[in-house]
């Protein structure tokens, strides 16, 4: 696969990332585990969107990846979490259904599929 495509492919699926953190999480307050938790956490807590606390959060990692696995997939990485972050940034934080479970098992569902993709 091109470049261009994985490019594209990755902006896709980090848009769809965020829709999945902003339609069906955040409003349910459901975090999730690691970097990405942690910013919902700090999201929640300041007035600061939890995008920019993904951004920021992630940037040491970024660092010390570079020295372990290489420009690519840092490039890459940093990538996803940019058009993620500016996504949710721009997507409104609304509650699509009322049901909490429901909404935890979609955001799951999608926010899995789209992380495989950019993964891949």
């Amino acid at each position: 696969m091109s470049n261009v495509y994985r490019l594209i492919g990755i902006f896709v699926a980090s848009v769809v990332l965020g829709f999945a953190f902003n339609l069906f999480l955040l409003p349910h307050e459901v975090l999730t585990g690691g970097v990405t938790g942690l910013a919902m956490v700090f999201g929640l807590l300041t007035p600061v969107n939890a995008g920019i606390w993904i951004f920021v959060l992630n940037i040491p990692i970024f660092i010390l990846g570079w020295l372990g696995l290489g420009k690519t997939f840092i490039g890459n990485s940093v990538f996803s979490v940019m058009v993620t972050s500016v996504a949710m940034l721009y997507i409104p934080v609304v509650q699509v259904t009322d049901d909490a479970l429901l909404s935890s098992v979609f955001g799951g569902v999608i926010a899995g599929a789209a992380i495989g993709f950019i993964i891949r």
